[in-house]
């Protein structure tokens, strides 16, 4: 099975849409869903990447490490693409919680891994996300 195919991806799709629309209640009931649904790590891992979609910045930061952890006991290949982006939502967990020390080590291999994404509009976003946090780290230095 795909990953357009997979239940989990479906929720979290369906979440997307909900926050778009302005319900972010909605968009986490259902991530929650997807989590609690999830029976692989791959799974987790896209799940929590979309439950870490929280105000609280220290349940942020636990959902985006949570995040990373099921991608690391992964196929490298499976999630190699999702990289920059934990690597980058784990950097800003932290810079919201002001540990500027680890928001740059995590923005840092977000660069570091950004030259897997594509040359799509995701992948320019992504890059430039990851550019001007570096930027912001430099500015309070």
């Amino acid at each position: 099975m795909g990953a357009q195919e997979n239940k989990i991806i479906q929720i979290c799709r369906e979440g997307m849409k909900k926050e778009k629309e302005g319900k972010q209640d909605e968009a986490q009931i259902l991530y929650m869903q997807a989590w609690n649904s999830s029976s692989s790590d791959y799974e987790r891992c896209v799940s929590a990447h979309f439950v870490s979609r929280q105000k609280d910045p220290d349940d942020s930061l636990e959902w985006n490490l949570k995040s990373l952890q099921h991608a690391d006991s992964c196929d490298r290949d499976m999630v190699a693409s999702f990289y920059p982006s934990l690597y980058f939502c784990v950097g800003f967990s932290y810079e919201r919680l002001k540990n500027l020390k680890e928001a740059r080590k995590y923005y840092n291999l977000a660069d570091q891994n950004s030259s897997i994404l594509l040359d799509d509009e995701y992948g320019k976003n992504m890059k430039e996300s990851i550019s001007e946090a570096l930027i912001r780290m430099q500015k309070i230095d």
